[in-house]
């Protein structure tokens, strides 16, 4: 969602995504989709350096 939207909000929404999966690694750190979790947010990590 966050990359497919206005230019003005991708940073903001990237941001949220990103204080998402600190909240699924606090309550869900062994949880079953934690690898994928993992990659992702390395991707939304990567992304917020471009801004």
């Amino acid at each position: 969602m966050a990359i497919n939207s206005y230019q003005y909000l991708v940073e903001e929404r990237l941001e949220t995504a990103s204080e998402y999966y600190e909240d699924y690694e606090k309550y869900y750190a062994e949880g079953e989709f934690s690898t994928k979790a993992s990659e992702i947010s390395a991707d939304i990590n990567q992304r917020l350096k471009n801004f």
